[in-house]
Formats: structure tokens, sequence, C-alpha cells
């Protein structure tokens, strides 16, 4: 079920994108990027309805690269994932 209302909300972001009604959004960004096997799809911002591929890092890895996104739960606090 959780799928189902992943895909729903992804697509529904994809519109609001294409439709620019989020604020933060570029439309030239909406296409989905493939990721690596070691980087997950994230949203930059949670009104962002674009989508990126960051590389997670775990607690006391570097965080300071624009790319990178700490895991659930952790936060990056001065380069660092907390």
């Amino acid at each position: 079920m959780k799928q189902l209302v992943a895909i729903t909300v992804l697509s529904l972001c994809i519109c609001l994108c294409i439709a620019q009604q989020c604020p933060s959004c570029d439309p030239s960004g909406c296409a989905i990027p493939s990721c690596s096997s070691e980087s997950v799809l994230k949203k930059k911002h949670p009104c962002d309805c674009c989508l990126s591929c960051y590389t997670e890092k775990q607690k006391g890895e570097d965080c300071s690269s624009i790319s990178a996104a700490c895991a659930d739960g952790s936060f990056c606090i001065n380069g660092i994932c907390q």
C-alpha cells in the first residue's frame, strides 16, 4: 500500500513541478535521475517537487558535499552527520 501512495505523491509532485506551483522548483530538474546503487533519491525540500540523487551518509561521516544527505534520523551539523 505504501508504494501506491509514494507513486501517487511522486506523480502529483511532478505535475506541480511542471505547472510551476512549487515556489522552489526548477522545472528543468523535474526528470527523475537514475541514481547509482550507493545513492538514494531524496527531495531537496518538502515543497520542492524536483528530486535529486544524494549519497546517503551515516552518523559521523562527512556531509559537507552538496550531494550528501544524512541517513534518516541524523542531521548535517558543521559538515558531519550528527
